[in-house]
């Protein structure tokens, strides 16, 4: 069987696009520096051509990492990132390399205009065509891969969930494959029949002693082998894998942010980041508040009593997105868009997070941090941990205004969604780092931008 190889295709193409963009920009910057344009025998300036491109040519040979990504990783703050860091490696190369071949005549403006050009052409272009292939996948089918499960239960029906709402990656489920077909022909014939791209082998639900086998025949029909375990019951951090001679060992970490280092630093973050968002988003503050107050009877600020770290409550402050008497009948969980209860400007406000833009005076109080699990009210922490006790692990560490639940999953509507959410939130917990929250915050940002909250 020969699969398609479009990763490698489309690895080629772009070093082969960036090639031409990077060769463009420097032309471009020339011409807008010294308002002509570049010919091949402008004196010295040859040599500076001709190192820029070798310096070119040693990066995309290197550093193959922008040109490897797959699809589930690929995204447009990814293709910002590293549209940004493709630039900053060249310059870094070329300037070793002027260094040594002791080049000092060219204009520095015209170079910092080049690289300036290619990382605008580099990331537009290449956001564009991630939504064009993006789009194709989800409307038309362009580009799909066909994968199987082997081993059915809630893991992997949470893989087909997954693919389910994220039609823009283009993998389509074509069945599962019961551990009696597991001998080598049925196993053969199946992926062959059917064009199979992507095995995934649920281990909870099959035996390890067939794991080497069906990945030897998978490994000989040039098949994608995915192995999925599901860890979410015992991790609070993260796994970090050693090795006791030949025996592999999961290491876990239970106590998140327990390092000074660590703690000083994010909390440091949250107070700078905090009062940067209080002082330079004062007209925002402002007129959320004004908008609040006009559109409906009611004070500006809704306060609600939250449990934080360690269950210790505190007070959160929110611009009020509901009318006033929300809950005269008892705690309850907005419905989402078709809520009664919920303000046409608490809408539009929910749909952007400013309805939670006060919390940043909460994180100067220290009660909560930017980046950290959604703070809930004890009415549903006592319902919620009855049913999943993983819960109680989100209490290690301080709630946040925004969380990768947040993000990726939004408001919840029940418990049963307030659990699901809870999956989220435990992933923070396998990576609490100054990254980390940046890479959220930059999430949330887009959330808002676009409006998508749910």
């Amino acid at each position: 069987m020969q699969r398609k190889t479009t990763k490698n295709f489309r690895s080629i193409i772009f070093r082969g696009l960036d090639t031409i963009l990077i060769n463009i920009s420097f032309l471009i910057a020339y011409y807008l520096k010294f308002d002509k344009a570049f010919l091949i025998g402008d004196e010295w300036y040859n040599n500076v051509f001709i190192l820029f491109n070798l310096s070119w040519f040693l990066l995309i040979s290197t550093y193959l990492k922008p040109y490897n990504s797959n699809r589930l990783t690929r995204s447009f703050l990814r293709t910002f990132i590293q549209g940004c860091s493709i630039g900053l490696l060249h310059a870094a190369i070329f300037s070793t390399l002027l260094l040594i071949f002791k080049i000092q005549n060219q204009s520095r403006e015209q170079l910092l205009l080049s690289y300036i050009i290619f990382c605008g052409l580099n990331i537009t272009i290449k956001s564009f065509v991630l939504f064009i292939i993006r789009w194709l996948r989800e409307r038309k089918g362009v580009d799909s891969k066909k994968y199987a499960i082997i081993g059915q239960g809630k893991l992997s029906e949470e893989i087909n969930e997954f693919y389910k709402n994220h039609k823009e990656f283009g993998y389509n489920f074509n069945g599962y494959l019961n551990t009696s077909s597991h001998n080598s022909k049925n196993f053969k014939d199946y992926i062959l029949k059917n064009e199979i791209d992507v095995i995934y082998i649920c281990l909870p639900y099959i035996l390890h002693s067939d794991v080497d086998k069906l990945v030897d025949i998978a490994y000989e029909l040039n098949v994608d082998v995915k192995l999925v375990m599901d860890f979410r019951g015992f991790i609070t951090r993260g796994l970090h894998l050693q090795y006791h001679d030949y025996i592999p060992v999961l290491d876990v970490d239970v106590k998140p942010l327990s390092n000074f280092g660590e703690v000083f630093i994010k909390r440091s973050f949250d107070i700078i980041f905090s009062l940067c968002v209080i002082i330079f988003g004062a007209p925002v503050y402002l007129f959320t508040a004004l908008a609040t107050k006009f559109s409906s009877n009611g004070p500006i600020l809704y306060k609600q009593e939250r449990v934080g770290k360690w269950g210790k409550p505190f007070h959160i402050y929110k611009f009020r997105s509901m009318f006033i008497d929300a809950e005269e009948k008892g705690p309850a969980l907005s419905k989402g868009d078709k809520d009664p209860r919920i303000t046409p400007w608490g809408r539009f406000m929910r749909k952007t997070r400013l309805d939670e833009i006060p919390q940043f005076f909460n994180v100067l109080k220290g009660d909560m941090a930017i980046v950290g699990p959604r703070p809930e009210r004890q009415f549903f922490i006592d319902q919620i941990v009855e049913r999943s006790p993983q819960y109680n692990k989100l209490k290690t560490v301080k709630p946040g205004i925004t969380s990768i639940g947040q993000v990726l999953y939004g408001y919840a509507e029940n418990v049963d969604e307030m659990i699901q959410r809870l999956r989220y939130d435990l992933l923070y917990l396998d990576n609490a780092t100054l990254s980390t929250d940046i890479w959220l915050i930059f999430k949330t940002v887009e959330v808002m931008v676009l409006g998508k909250g749910k």
